[in-house]
């Protein structure tokens, strides 16, 4: 734990800029809505908590330090798993919380295959590829089969669930690059049409601030992989 402290302070060190939006971002989320501040400061602070995870991790297996990542995994997993739990319980949004199923899967899988040396093969792209069209079939179907915006943002949630499980680091950071895109354009759109509504939905402003400062800091890595 020691040492993964220490690494999320030279992290925060080397990419100070992060803390410079998060703080223009809660300002903004807390500037645009006034019912109950405990409760969004909370649930800001924990996907915020999993963006840093999710750098964190790209981080460490950019330094070739693959237990790093997976160590990581689980905290980003735990993470994950507490905001759509509040989601479910206290906002009643379950729409998302299937896709626990993907990503505690996906962090069994890394954790075994970089700390352990074993490969769960049962557990691979494929597999979590053909479970998350089964979640979108069932997103689609008792969800959101009629908001493209929603679906394209748990098209996000598919994506990151493979793309924790590839070994290739070249595929991973591609795919994770795409794939904020998507919820950059899908938060960005709610966005738009909720303040144009004059009704600001924070949840889509805090997902696309947060987002996008995921993929500025995946878009400086980007002459590495190339």
């Amino acid at each position: 734990m020691k040492n993964i402290i220490n690494y999320i302070k030279t992290f925060s060190k080397e990419n100070f800029w992060i803390y410079i939006l998060f703080v223009f971002a809660l300002v903004m989320v807390l500037y645009t809505w006034n019912w109950n501040i405990y409760q969004i400061t909370c649930l800001f602070i924990l996907n915020f908590m999993w963006n840093i995870f999710v750098m964190a991790m790209q981080d460490s297996f950019s330094k070739w330090n693959a237990r790093q990542w997976s160590i990581f995994q689980i905290f980003s997993t735990i993470t994950f798993l507490s905001i759509w739990l509040y989601g479910a319980f206290f906002l009643n949004q379950f729409q998302y919380i299937i896709w626990q199923i993907a990503y505690i899967l996906s962090a069994i899988k890394s954790y075994f295959y970089f700390t352990k040396k074993l490969d769960l093969k049962y557990i691979s792209w494929i597999t979590l590829s053909i479970l998350n069209i089964l979640f979108l079939i069932i997103f689609i179907k008792y969800f959101s089969w009629f908001n493209l915006i929603l679906i394209i943002q748990a098209l996000w949630f598919s994506l990151s669930s493979i793309w924790f499980v590839l070994t290739s680091d070249k595929r991973r950071y591609f795919t994770i690059l795409a794939g904020t895109w998507l919820i950059i354009l899908g938060s960005l759109w709610i966005v738009y049409n909720t303040f144009m509504a004059w009704n600001l939905d924070w949840i889509a402003l805090w997902y696309f601030i947060l987002s996008l400062t995921v993929w500025i800091y995946y878009l400086k890595l980007l002459k590495k992989y190339l």
